[in-house]
């Protein structure tokens, strides 16, 4: 009798070859003709397009951008002392575009020059006219009060989220604010803003542009993960492929959305449904790196599993304390970056994975385990590959019918776990006083949550942002947060030395 994995791979391969391949073909090669044709016929018809936007940016760029955009990305880089706009505008237009706006498609920066139009049922780049730095990198006002309070910057960032972008102008922009006081016992600084809509790159380019634009680092290719950078050599990526089809029918069933029924922060949760509002709640905070880093030494587990503990213990302990059903898991939806990701070039070039955070272990250890357990699972499965290949297939199709795909995959969390260089930046001189804050990028489908954790030097920024229809108000979400930190240092502390 053949063992039950060799049985289980040959059923896989035995359904991809007389199943699903020849569904996805019948399916998907009519669909890349005619979006080959749009194409073509574009370059006749509409000569002032540039091109086609690629399958993997079409998953964001297919969005209401100039009324109600869905994927906007938002960082926060604190800093000491005053700034310049001036300073800030000049510099920056010579870091990012080399002092002058040439149209050229090689520019390592020319998406930011430019913006989405539809046509044909696809999106297409085109060239924003008369492109001004000045029109992108501005100051806010605050109505010229003197003092900028942390819930002023609340107030901003959470406009930020959902403010639709100018037409006809390229999607991104930078904010000077100036006079932001932490507390009343600390001195002023300033923060600069990024806001960058995800269908022009996505969040490690945005941490990338970040750097090469205002920081002190020169050495993009030191700074960025080895792992993410160093692209698959043929050997490899033949390997990964065969490894997904031999696997491909089982990574579909595992990647299948579970929803407990207990779980409120899931869009189709009775107490949820009809109640996203867009709105969010982004509250942040900020602890050492070095307590993520040693507890992660001492457990014998990965650092992201640390942090997914943290946030599953969290998550736990807010609902115990608001007197709420506790479900046995919440499903979390992952971006990874895919290995080979440009250094210099900004895209879209991610895959994405499916965790189930053990809400129902008691036990934090064994809450720790079960997730790192997971998170290695995944490294040597095909769930990355299978999810970078759906990726691809879903942004073939035409602007309705991906429309409606992704408005119909729901998830309770978005997570993002961002590593940033483990070496202290500035924003043009002025260094910066804790690792920048990260949020949104949710896309068409629901989402009840975002979270992202965002490393910088010795900090760890912590940022959640709930949806007003999960969390209605902005104290429960500060307590979340404050579950979520306690956590993290509740697993440092009870970790064996």
């Amino acid at each position: 009798m053949l063992p039950l994995k060799i049985l289980i791979t040959v059923v896989n391969i035995l359904i991809m070859v007389f199943v699903i391949v020849p569904v996805l073909s019948i399916t998907f090669i009519p669909l890349a003709i005619y979006r080959w044709f749009i194409s073509i016929l574009a370059k006749i018809i509409r000569p002032d397009f540039i091109s086609i936007v690629s399958s993997r940016d079409s998953v964001f760029a297919n969005d209401t951008v100039c009324t109600n955009p869905n994927s906007t990305i938002v960082i926060c880089a604190f800093f000491e002392g005053d700034a310049n706009l001036e300073t800030f505008q000049r510099r920056m237009f010579q870091q990012l575009f080399g002092g002058n706006v040439t149209q050229s498609s090689q520019h390592k920066c020319a998406r930011l020059m430019q913006y989405f139009e539809n046509w044909g049922g696809f999106v297409f780049r085109k060239w924003e006219e008369n492109f001004d730095i000045m029109n992108h990198v501005r100051e806010w006002t605050n109505n010229n009060r003197e003092i900028v309070t942390p819930q002023d910057l609340y107030h901003l960032r959470r406009k930020l989220l959902t403010e639709p972008y100018q037409p006809r102008r390229s999607y991104w922009e930078t904010i000077l604010v100036r006079n932001y006081q932490e507390a009343e016992n600390k001195p002023m600084g300033s923060v600069m803003i990024g806001k960058f809509h995800h269908g022009v790159l996505d969040g490690f380019s945005i941490i990338k542009t970040i750097w090469l634009s205002c920081s002190n680092i020169t050495d993009v290719v030191g700074a960025v993960p080895h792992a993410i950078s160093k692209p698959l050599t043929p050997f490899q990526n033949v390997a990964v492929f065969t490894k997904l089809f031999a696997q491909f029918p089982s990574t579909t069933i595992n990647q299948m959305p579970k929803m407990d029924p207990a779980n409120i922060f899931h869009p189709d949760h009775p107490q949820t449904k009809g109640n996203l509002l867009g709105k969010r709640h982004p509250v942040n905070a900020v602890m050492s790196v070095k307590i993520v880093k040693d507890a992660a030494k001492r457990s014998g587990t990965l650092f992201t599993a640390v942090v997914m503990a943290g946030l599953t213990g969290g998550i736990r302990n807010y609902l115990m304390s608001k007197k709420l059903d506790v479900p046995q898991s919440i499903d979390a939806t992952i971006p990874l970056p895919w290995p080979g990701h440009h250094i210099l070039k900004l895209k879209n070039h991610f895959t994405f994975a499916t965790f189930e955070l053990a809400t129902g272990i008691s036990d934090n250890e064994r809450r720790l385990q079960d997730l790192n357990d997971q998170f290695v699972r995944l490294k040597q499965s095909s769930v990355p590959a299978y999810n970078y290949v759906i990726t691809f297939l879903a942004g073939m199709l035409p602007n309705p019918a991906m429309s409606f795909v992704l408005e119909g995959a729901p998830t309770s969390i978005l997570l993002s776990t961002i590593p940033g260089p483990n070496r202290p930046l500035d924003i043009f001189d002025h260094p910066l006083t804790q690792s920048p804050t990260f949020e949104g990028g949710y896309g068409k489908g629901p989402v009840g949550m975002g979270v992202a954790f965002l490393s910088c030097g010795e900090s760890l920024s912590i940022t959640v942002s709930p949806d007003e229809g999960v969390i209605p108000s902005l104290e429960d979400a500060k307590k979340l947060l404050e579950c979520i930190i306690s956590e993290i240092q509740l697993i440092h502390d009870s970790s064996v030395v």
